[in-house]
């Protein structure tokens, strides 16, 4: 035992009769490298410059718990590493964008069904062009000839008026039998040519 006033003796019984101080609460324990792989967490040495963490926008003084990552080399501190789960570094591998996405157990399934036309399937073969044809040839019977027979009875109802005027009666009659048959011609041309544009028709469908 010194005999310095100024000394302060302690025991053995000393130390074992100080209770230990109890860790604070509600302070999360520091990750370690195990932990997560990706990053190296320790406390910045002292003399270590003052640099900011990229996630928390906080200044890391020396002491400070970090986690510097294993890829690029940028410090966090530890509890921003935690919480972005990763990398802040745009690009970097430990990122936690750069994670590969986990891909589906099944197969997608599409409702609608995908309908497979075989070569066989597929009509090649020309499409007739005689129906169109007979059908414009019709309608311009249908146009054509009734002008044509209308304009001829019209010319013999004249002329028969003209013998009328002149008495030349034989004249007369023949004219207008002229001027009528003609005109029943136009009629029975028009309906043979709309009977026969409704039978090409039907024929088509």
């Amino acid at each position: 035992m010194s005999t310095d006033p100024d000394r302060i003796n302690i025991s053995a019984d000393d130390i074992r009769r100080t209770p230990m101080p109890a860790p604070p609460a509600n302070v999360p324990a520091a990750p370690s490298s195990s932990e997560d792989a990706r990053s190296r967490v320790y406390q910045l040495p002292e003399g270590h410059h003052t640099i900011t963490c990229p996630y928390a926008q906080v200044s890391l003084r020396p002491g400070t718990t970090v986690a510097e990552c294993t890829a690029c080399g940028q410090i966090h501190l530890d509890q921003s590493w935690l919480e972005n789960d990763g990398c802040t570094t745009y690009g970097c591998c430990n990122a936690p964008s750069a994670q590969p996405a986990s891909r589906p157990s099944t197969a997608p399934n599409f409702s609608t069904p995908t309908t497979t036309v075989a070569p066989g399937d597929v009509d090649l073969t020309p499409a007739p062009i005689a129906g169109p044809v007979i059908q414009i040839v019709l309608g311009a019977m249908c146009l054509f000839f009734p002008v044509v027979t209308g304009i001829v009875a019209l010319v013999y109802a004249l002329k028969t008026n003209e013998h009328i005027a002149a008495r030349q009666y034989v004249s007369a009659n023949h004219s207008r039998s002229l001027s009528k048959g003609w005109s029943t011609a136009g009629w029975v041309i028009i309906a043979i040519s709309v009977l026969l544009v409704f039978v090409a028709i039907a024929a088509e469908a």
